[in-house]
Protein backbone atom coordinates (compact mmCIF):
# COMPACT_ATOMS: atom_id res chain seq x y z
CA UNK A 1 0.00 0.00 0.00
CA UNK A 2 1.32 3.44 -0.97
CA UNK A 3 2.42 5.59 1.95
CA UNK A 4 0.21 8.62 2.54
CA UNK A 5 1.85 11.84 1.36
CA UNK A 6 2.78 14.30 4.09
CA UNK A 7 2.00 17.72 2.66
CA UNK A 8 4.69 20.38 2.99
CA UNK A 9 2.27 23.25 2.49
CA UNK A 10 3.26 26.02 4.87
CA UNK A 11 6.87 24.81 5.09
CA UNK A 12 10.12 26.14 3.66
CA UNK A 13 12.46 24.25 1.36
CA UNK A 14 16.10 25.29 1.59
CA UNK A 15 18.82 24.28 -0.82
CA UNK A 16 20.71 21.55 1.07
CA UNK A 17 23.99 22.69 -0.48
CA UNK A 18 24.10 20.54 -3.60
CA UNK A 19 22.53 22.95 -6.12
CA UNK A 20 25.60 24.93 -7.04
CA UNK A 21 25.22 26.27 -10.59
CA UNK A 22 21.43 25.86 -10.74
CA UNK A 23 18.73 28.52 -10.43
CA UNK A 24 17.87 27.03 -7.02
CA UNK A 25 21.34 27.60 -5.53
CA UNK A 26 20.90 28.94 -1.98
CA UNK A 27 17.17 29.40 -2.45
CA UNK A 28 14.46 29.48 0.20
CA UNK A 29 11.10 28.32 -1.18
CA UNK A 30 7.72 28.67 0.49
CA UNK A 31 5.55 25.66 -0.29
CA UNK A 32 2.05 26.94 -1.12
CA UNK A 33 0.52 23.72 -2.47
CA UNK A 34 1.57 20.09 -2.17
CA UNK A 35 -0.49 17.03 -3.09
CA UNK A 36 -0.01 13.67 -4.83
CA UNK A 37 -0.55 15.52 -8.13
CA UNK A 38 2.44 17.81 -7.60
CA UNK A 39 3.68 20.87 -5.74
CA UNK A 40 3.78 24.66 -6.11
CA UNK A 41 6.15 27.02 -4.33
CA UNK A 42 7.55 30.55 -4.43
CA UNK A 43 11.21 31.47 -4.03
CA UNK A 44 11.44 34.04 -1.25
CA UNK A 45 15.01 35.27 -1.65
CA UNK A 46 15.49 36.19 -5.30
CA UNK A 47 14.46 39.83 -5.85
CA UNK A 48 13.33 40.92 -9.31
CA UNK A 49 14.16 44.17 -11.11
CA UNK A 50 10.47 44.97 -11.62
CA UNK A 51 8.42 47.08 -9.21
CA UNK A 52 5.03 46.07 -7.85
CA UNK A 53 3.43 49.04 -9.60
CA UNK A 54 4.79 47.77 -12.92
CA UNK A 55 2.92 44.47 -12.72
CA UNK A 56 -0.27 45.15 -10.75
CA UNK A 57 -2.90 47.30 -12.53
CA UNK A 58 -4.54 48.59 -9.36
CA UNK A 59 -4.28 51.72 -7.23
CA UNK A 60 -1.87 51.29 -4.34
CA UNK A 61 0.10 53.59 -2.04
CA UNK A 62 3.41 54.75 -3.59
CA UNK A 63 5.32 52.93 -0.84
CA UNK A 64 3.86 49.65 -2.11
CA UNK A 65 4.09 50.47 -5.83
CA UNK A 66 7.80 51.24 -5.59
CA UNK A 67 8.77 48.02 -3.84
CA UNK A 68 10.54 45.36 -5.86
CA UNK A 69 8.81 42.15 -6.79
CA UNK A 70 10.45 38.79 -6.22
CA UNK A 71 11.29 36.03 -8.71
CA UNK A 72 9.12 33.13 -7.58
CA UNK A 73 10.84 30.54 -9.76
CA UNK A 74 11.71 29.54 -13.32
CA UNK A 75 8.21 28.45 -14.41
CA UNK A 76 5.99 30.93 -16.33
CA UNK A 77 8.01 33.97 -15.29
CA UNK A 78 5.33 36.37 -16.59
CA UNK A 79 2.72 35.02 -14.17
CA UNK A 80 1.89 37.05 -11.06
CA UNK A 81 1.38 35.53 -7.61
CA UNK A 82 0.62 37.47 -4.44
CA UNK A 83 1.15 36.51 -0.83
CA UNK A 84 -0.75 38.59 1.68
CA UNK A 85 -1.30 38.57 5.40
CA UNK A 86 -3.09 40.57 8.06
CA UNK A 87 -4.01 40.16 11.70
CA UNK A 88 -7.65 39.33 10.86
CA UNK A 89 -6.76 36.40 8.59
CA UNK A 90 -6.86 33.54 11.06
CA UNK A 91 -6.93 30.79 8.43
CA UNK A 92 -5.10 31.36 5.17
CA UNK A 93 -4.83 28.99 2.22
CA UNK A 94 -1.07 28.59 2.74
CA UNK A 95 -0.84 28.75 6.55
CA UNK A 96 -2.37 30.71 9.41
CA UNK A 97 -2.43 34.44 8.57
CA UNK A 98 -1.06 33.88 5.06
CA UNK A 99 -2.86 33.39 1.75
CA UNK A 100 -1.92 33.10 -1.91
CA UNK A 101 -3.88 35.22 -4.41
CA UNK A 102 -3.81 34.38 -8.11
CA UNK A 103 -7.24 35.53 -9.31
CA UNK A 104 -7.38 39.10 -10.72
CA UNK A 105 -10.79 39.69 -9.12
CA UNK A 106 -9.23 39.49 -5.66
CA UNK A 107 -6.68 42.23 -6.30
CA UNK A 108 -9.06 45.14 -5.76
CA UNK A 109 -9.93 43.86 -2.28
CA UNK A 110 -6.24 43.93 -1.39
CA UNK A 111 -5.79 47.43 -2.75
CA UNK A 112 -8.73 48.75 -0.72
CA UNK A 113 -7.61 47.21 2.55
CA UNK A 114 -7.28 49.76 5.35
CA UNK A 115 -5.82 47.32 7.86
CA UNK A 116 -2.45 48.73 8.98
CA UNK A 117 -1.21 45.18 9.61
CA UNK A 118 -1.81 44.19 6.01
CA UNK A 119 1.33 42.83 4.29
CA UNK A 120 1.80 41.98 0.63
CA UNK A 121 4.55 40.44 -1.49
CA UNK A 122 4.36 40.03 -5.27
CA UNK A 123 6.14 37.26 -7.18
CA UNK A 124 6.79 36.72 -10.88
CA UNK A 125 6.95 33.08 -11.91
CA UNK A 126 6.85 30.06 -9.64
CA UNK A 127 8.56 26.79 -8.79
CA UNK A 128 6.65 23.67 -9.74
CA UNK A 129 7.00 19.91 -9.41
CA UNK A 130 5.08 17.12 -11.12
CA UNK A 131 3.66 14.09 -9.37
CA UNK A 132 6.37 12.41 -7.28
CA UNK A 133 9.11 14.80 -8.44
CA UNK A 134 9.52 16.67 -5.16
CA UNK A 135 9.40 13.44 -3.16
CA UNK A 136 12.25 12.10 -5.30
CA UNK A 137 14.33 15.22 -4.66
CA UNK A 138 13.66 14.98 -0.93
CA UNK A 139 14.76 11.34 -0.94
CA UNK A 140 18.04 12.45 -2.54
CA UNK A 141 18.44 15.01 0.28
CA UNK A 142 18.40 17.90 -2.18
CA UNK A 143 16.29 20.01 0.21
CA UNK A 144 16.18 20.86 3.87
CA UNK A 145 12.71 21.38 5.32
CA UNK A 146 11.65 23.71 8.11
CA UNK A 147 8.41 25.28 9.29
CA UNK A 148 7.57 28.64 7.73
CA UNK A 149 6.45 31.72 9.64
CA UNK A 150 4.97 34.96 8.33
CA UNK A 151 8.00 36.76 9.76
CA UNK A 152 10.31 34.71 7.53
CA UNK A 153 8.07 35.18 4.49
CA UNK A 154 7.99 38.97 4.76
CA UNK A 155 11.56 39.53 5.96
CA UNK A 156 14.84 39.48 4.03
CA UNK A 157 14.18 39.05 0.26
CA UNK A 158 17.88 38.74 -0.58
CA UNK A 159 19.98 35.59 -1.09
CA UNK A 160 21.44 36.08 2.41
CA UNK A 161 18.13 34.81 3.84
CA UNK A 162 19.31 31.25 3.12
CA UNK A 163 22.29 31.65 5.46
CA UNK A 164 20.27 33.51 8.09
CA UNK A 165 17.67 30.75 8.35
CA UNK A 166 20.33 28.01 8.51
CA UNK A 167 22.17 29.87 11.29
CA UNK A 168 18.97 29.82 13.31
CA UNK A 169 18.90 26.01 13.20
CA UNK A 170 21.34 23.58 14.86
CA UNK A 171 25.16 23.64 14.75
CA UNK A 172 25.32 21.33 11.76
CA UNK A 173 23.26 23.71 9.65
CA UNK A 174 25.28 26.68 10.90
CA UNK A 175 28.32 24.88 9.51
CA UNK A 176 26.60 24.61 6.14
CA UNK A 177 25.66 28.31 6.23
CA UNK A 178 29.13 29.53 7.16
CA UNK A 179 31.07 27.30 4.75
CA UNK A 180 34.20 26.96 6.90
CA UNK A 181 37.45 26.78 4.95
CA UNK A 182 39.11 24.26 7.25
CA UNK A 183 37.33 21.47 9.05
CA UNK A 184 39.20 19.50 11.70
CA UNK A 185 37.81 16.03 12.35
CA UNK A 186 39.13 13.87 15.16
CA UNK A 187 37.38 10.68 14.17
CA UNK A 188 34.92 9.32 11.66
CA UNK A 189 32.17 8.17 13.97
CA UNK A 190 28.56 8.13 12.81
CA UNK A 191 27.99 11.67 14.07
CA UNK A 192 31.09 12.91 12.29
CA UNK A 193 29.94 11.33 9.06
CA UNK A 194 26.86 13.55 9.22
CA UNK A 195 29.07 16.52 10.09
CA UNK A 196 31.26 15.84 7.05
CA UNK A 197 28.20 15.37 4.82
CA UNK A 198 26.90 18.85 5.68
CA UNK A 199 30.35 20.40 5.35
CA UNK A 200 30.93 18.91 1.91
CA UNK A 201 27.64 20.39 0.73
CA UNK A 202 28.92 23.94 1.25
CA UNK A 203 31.38 23.70 -1.67
CA UNK A 204 33.79 26.26 -0.30
CA UNK A 205 37.21 24.55 -0.10
CA UNK A 206 39.75 22.12 -1.74
CA UNK A 207 40.31 18.62 -0.42
CA UNK A 208 43.22 17.35 1.64
CA UNK A 209 42.88 14.02 3.42
CA UNK A 210 45.51 12.43 5.60
CA UNK A 211 43.99 8.97 5.66
CA UNK A 212 40.53 7.64 4.83
CA UNK A 213 39.61 3.98 5.00
CA UNK A 214 35.90 4.49 5.51
CA UNK A 215 33.78 3.61 2.45
CA UNK A 216 31.02 5.87 3.76
CA UNK A 217 33.35 8.88 3.80
CA UNK A 218 34.71 8.02 0.37
CA UNK A 219 31.15 7.89 -0.94
CA UNK A 220 30.33 11.31 0.54
CA UNK A 221 33.38 12.87 -1.09
CA UNK A 222 32.54 11.30 -4.43
CA UNK A 223 28.96 12.60 -4.17
CA UNK A 224 29.67 16.24 -3.27
CA UNK A 225 33.05 16.80 -5.04
CA UNK A 226 34.10 19.52 -2.59
CA UNK A 227 36.37 22.41 -3.41
CA UNK A 228 37.23 22.89 0.31
CA UNK A 229 40.27 21.73 2.28
CA UNK A 230 39.43 19.18 4.96
CA UNK A 231 42.01 17.96 7.48
CA UNK A 232 41.21 14.64 9.05
CA UNK A 233 43.17 14.84 12.27
CA UNK A 234 43.27 11.14 13.08
CA UNK A 235 43.93 8.07 10.98
CA UNK A 236 41.42 5.27 10.86
CA UNK A 237 42.53 1.99 12.37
Amino acid sequence: MREKLQSLRGHLLLDAGGMYGSCFHHTVILMCQHSPEGAFGLVLNQPSDKRIGDVLPIDMPPSVKNRRTRSGGPVDESSVHILHSDSFMFQGNVMNNLSLVQEPGELSDLANSVNPDHKIEVFLGYSGWGSGQLESELARKAWLVCKATTELVFSNPEEAAWREILRGMDWQHRLLADGQEVLVIDDLSTGTQQHLDLALRSHHCALEILDIRSPETTALIAQWKPTTVFHLAAQID
